[in-house]
């Protein structure tokens, strides 16, 4: 059974097996959901290239920019659980990077938040694979600094709401009966990738922060696509990017 799956024991496999070792350039890095996000931040700070991850579609360039005197690290990662953590562990190995900021879009799963509210999770529902080889068997695992992010938002003086989250990898399998019962726990948004990176981020000691805003609702007759992939979820993405900038300052 997958819930078996957990053990101390490192892989046969690791990222030294097919990166060489490369120069430590910073120890934050973000973690973005959005290609058009990259596009425009490539556009407006003209980042160094400083890694390349491995992917069977494209390679995924590791871009490193200089904000407020600091260097952050920031590549866009493909969307599920395994990759995204996978990937966060071979970012972690080309820059050095201990520290990851990750954040997009969520599904509503309360049609009381409003679409682009942020919304922090406090603990990830785990429905993936990833996160039972590296935490041991739980329904949630916590997402530990959730009250940093929720402090740096008031600081920000930003209205979020904060609660469980549901990660799955089977998006086309959102049922009306999986629906009832995250939402019955206490689940307030959907998400793909969320306890898988925590579960890695864990295991390896890395400090991980996510935050979403609310894009489409799952909490009503039929699923709303409401803002998801329109001009507004775009300018919401790049909103989401300076504040995990300024985010990326304090931690």
């Amino acid at each position: 059974m997958i819930t078996n799956s957990y053990s101390r024991q490192k892989g046969k496999i690791s990222p030294e097996d097919f990166f060489p070792e490369r120069e430590k350039v910073s120890d934050i890095c973000l973690v973005i959901f959005s290609y058009k996000l990259v596009q425009k931040v490539f556009e407006e700070y003209h980042p160094e290239i400083v890694g390349t991850l491995n992917s069977s579609s494209a390679p995924i360039s590791i871009y490193l920019l200089e904000y407020q005197g600091k260097k952050i690290c920031f590549y866009n990662s493909p969307m599920g659980s395994a990759l995204a953590a996978s990937f966060m562990l071979e970012a972690s190995y080309l820059t050095g990077a201990k520290k990851f900021i990750a954040f997009g879009t969520a599904g509503r799963l309360d049609k009381s938040i409003p679409p682009l509210a942020f919304i922090v999770p406090t603990s990830a529902y785990r429905d993936e694979g990833l996160s039972y080889h590296y935490a041991p068997p739980k329904d949630y695992i916590r997402i530990k600094n959730h009250a940093t992010i929720e402090k740096f938002l008031k600081e920000e003086g930003l209205e979020f709401v904060k609660g469980k989250t549901w990660t799955t990898d089977a998006f086309y399998k959102e049922t009306e009966k999986e629906i009832a019962a995250r939402k019955k726990e206490g689940c307030i948004s959907v998400d793909m990738e969320c306890a898988g990176m925590q579960a890695l981020a864990d295991f390896y000691g890395f400090s991980f922060y996510e935050f979403f805003f609310g894009a489409d609702l799952l909490d009503s007759q039929f699923w709303e696509h409401s803002v998801l992939g329109t001009s507004q979820d775009q300018e919401r993405h790049q909103d989401i990017f300076l504040l995990a900038l300024k985010l990326s300052l304090k931690i």
